[in-house]
């Protein structure tokens, strides 16, 4: 509903142009802006609209001063033009239409962050696998992210003496190191991450998963991090949406801080290029029948050429008559090569 409509207050703000009314106040600092779609916009504005034409149509009825008309007029197409400008500013900043879709948001996989945790598991697993069928070394597992060492019980002293108590363990995955995430580097494509800010998902940390989120992107310039109003799933929060650039979007639900650095490794992180295959042995150079015998009496070392007759390549290049020597004397031929 919007608040009523005072005269005195616009012609005031009206009569003196260099002083901006009320609806075109700037903003203090950072604020939380809506991430939806272009036609959820244009939606909520035409509803502000609405109750504004509605107002005046009553005081037409009522047969008010012409001024006062002229400046309610004035102002609703101050306000009409201001949150236009706004709004249309905060939606189409990439001026990327498709980006900011309907059909886009209905699109984007939703899964949690464990899920995809357990993914790249599982995914990194059959590539180690696969490298070692083909002999290679596999590559490093990721650290797991195991929660610090804490104190389970402590000692409290009192009038009747010491009484030991249980500590309660921290929640998992809300442990995490400001300093290593600020110096967290992502060298893939960027991209935008949209952290809901809804009053379900403050009650399950957002506050701190936007805090966590930052410091991850704060060495990235290529990496936008914006908080939402919402994204759509704040039953399931904290959530949020990421939209790398140039691949689907994905929204994540059940965010904890200590998952986030998985999330920006699937989305943002250089594409892994695959090893090179072992190069296969060399093929044994196969001989004739005849010449079998030859080798069992007298053997040439294994990595001298030869050809049918046996003759070292050395041999051949350097004199016509060399597989003849090579032929007689195959003692003396294996000794020159040395």
């Amino acid at each position: 509903m919007a608040p009523p409509l005072r005269s005195a207050t616009f012609g005031e703000s009206l009569l003196s142009p260099s002083v901006p009314g009320p609806s075109c106040a700037p903003s203090r600092g950072p604020t939380t802006i809506l991430c939806s779609s272009l036609s959820k916009e244009r939606k909520k504005l035409a509803r502000v609209l609405k109750s504004h034409r509605k107002q005046l149509e009553r005081l037409s009825v009522s047969r008010a001063d012409s001024p006062v008309l002229s400046e309610l007029l004035t102002e609703l197409r101050e306000l009409r033009s201001n949150l236009e400008g706004r709004r249309g500013t905060v939606i189409l900043k990439d001026e990327d239409s498709d980006s900011d879709s309907d059909e886009e948001e209905d699109t984007c996989n939703v899964l949690t962050a464990s899920a995809l945790i357990e993914q790249r598991v599982a995914k990194l697993a059959a590539q180690a696998a696969a490298r070692r069928v083909k002999g290679q070394p596999a590559s490093p597992a990721p650290p797991a992210t195991s929660s610090s060492e804490v104190a389970t019980t402590m000692v409290v002293s009192g009038r009747n003496g010491q009484t030991e108590l249980a500590v309660p363990s921290p929640p998992e995955g809300w442990d995490w190191d400001e300093e290593e995430f600020r110096e967290a580097r992502f060298e893939g494509t960027g991209g935008r991450i949209m952290v809901c800010q809804g009053s379900k998902c403050q009650h399950k940390g957002a506050s701190e998963v936007l805090r966590a989120v930052s410091a991850l992107a704060q060495g990235n310039a290529a990496i936008e991090v914006v908080p939402c109003k919402c994204v759509g799933r704040c039953s399931s929060g904290a959530a949020m949406r990421v939209r790398p650039a140039g691949a689907p979007c994905a929204t994540y639900t059940e965010l904890r801080p200590a998952q986030l650095p998985a999330v920006f490794e699937a989305h943002f992180a250089p594409p892994h290029e695959p090893a090179p295959d072992a190069p296969a042995p060399p093929t044994p150079v196969a001989c004739c029948q005849e010449c079998r015998h030859d080798h069992a009496i007298d053997p040439l070392p294994a990595a001298l050429a030869h050809d049918h007759h046996h003759a070292p390549a050395g041999l051949a290049a350097a004199d016509p008559h060399s597989k003849e020597l090579a032929a007689a004397f195959p003692n003396t031929a294996a000794v020159l090569l040395q």
